[in-house]
């Protein structure tokens, strides 16, 4: 049992030794422009090619004007009161694409002033004077009105914006 006991143990510190040694085993048919003796060598320069490629450019046609766009707008400026119970004008007339300048005033109580087609929603206060700006952009017979309530004749207080 003691000789057992001593082989083992004998076997345990002859790993231990090779375990822990720091020799390693070379290859000897590497090939000997793999290793790298000095570290400080400086890396060799690698030649660059210039390769010229045709360039192409490419030039967008020139966009058309379409017919609900016309290639020229303007600014079409009107001035307009809000009194018992009806606008000073029934009638706006613009082209397609002017951009349309109201400037209006309420003379007696709160109005309102809307044209729904163009997002146009507008409250007027008595003696303030408002400026409602927006594009005409859509063709066509638009209807304004007075979107606040104010009186018996309320219902009456309506115009049209013709856009060409």
């Amino acid at each position: 049992m003691k000789k057992i006991l001593l082989f083992v143990s004998l076997m345990m510190i002859i790993l231990f030794v090779v375990g822990c040694s720091n020799d390693v085993a070379i290859d000897d048919h590497q090939d000997e422009s793999d290793h790298t003796d000095d570290v400080h060598d400086e890396p060799k320069p690698v030649a660059e090619k210039k390769v010229e490629a045709p360039v192409k450019t490419i030039t967008p046609p020139a966009p058309e004007p379409t017919p609900s766009q016309p290639a020229e707008s303007s600014v079409k400026e009107f001035t307009m009161t809000a009194k018992q119970w009806e606008f000073s004008q029934r009638e706006l007339r613009v082209k397609q694409g002017d951009t349309v300048k109201i400037t209006i005033s309420s003379e007696d109580v709160t109005h309102g002033f809307s044209v729904p087609a163009f997002g146009v929603s507008e409250r007027l206060s008595p003696g303030k004077t408002e400026v409602i700006e927006f594009t005409a952009d859509k063709a066509g017979e638009h209807s304004f009105f007075c979107n606040v309530p104010c009186g018996s004749g309320h219902r009456g207080m309506k115009g049209t914006l013709i856009v060409e």
